[in-house]
């Protein structure tokens, strides 16, 4: 009985919002204030998409936003904690945990998640993979050359993934070319 109240306390702990007590959309500073968080470390990478146009290669750039820290969770040990945003909005939550060959969190992680997100997982016959999907998660769950795992959650809001889908189509780019983008927008649904 006390195994099935601990894994309870553990996955209301991880799994409570849409990544740990936090929302898809929430700001770093609602995150910051959810987590009450005595140290975090910030990282703002930028990054760059070549886009093929009539004037000729253009360049988008756009920045993520990255916060991270480690927490204990609970008998599974230490992980790092990362917390990513694109337009200060939440879209992607990490845990990573570095392990060795006596560690057998890995298998305990797998069965906690199965316990939450249930049997229904993808495997796309990958060893150590699984891949789950809610109505406003996705969630993947990976072991790399057995030295550390990774979970991911990755929203799956509509307004915030329009925001992902207009740097990877370059809408934002394209809309500053004004008539090339005019033009897209009359022939793409025949492309």
């Amino acid at each position: 009985m006390k195994k099935i109240i601990i894994a309870f306390m553990f996955c209301y702990s991880i799994f409570g919002g849409d990544f740990r007590y936090n929302n898809w959309g929430d700001s770093p500073g609602m995150m910051l204030k959810n987590e009450n968080l005595s140290k975090v470390t910030y990282q703002k990478d930028f990054k760059s998409k070549i886009f093929n146009t009539h004037y000729g290669d253009k360049i988008y750039n756009f920045s993520e936003e990255s916060y991270f820290f480690y927490d204990e969770l609970e008998s599974l040990g230490r992980f790092r904690v990362t917390f990513n945003f694109i337009d200060n909005k939440l879209y992607k939550g990490t845990y990573e945990k570095e392990i060795n060959e006596s560690d057998s969190s890995f298998e305990r992680t797998k069965q906690y998640l199965i316990w939450k997100y249930g049997e229904n997982y993808k495997t796309y016959n990958i060893k150590n993979y699984f891949e789950w999907e809610t109505d406003r998660v996705k969630i993947i769950f990976n072991l790399f050359t057995n030295d550390r795992y990774v979970i991911e959650y990755y929203s799956k809001d509509k307004d915030i993934n329009k925001i992902i889908e207009n740097i990877e189509n370059g809408t934002e780019f394209t809309k500053d070319l004004d008539t090339e983008y005019k033009e897209f927008n009359k022939i793409k649904e025949k492309l």
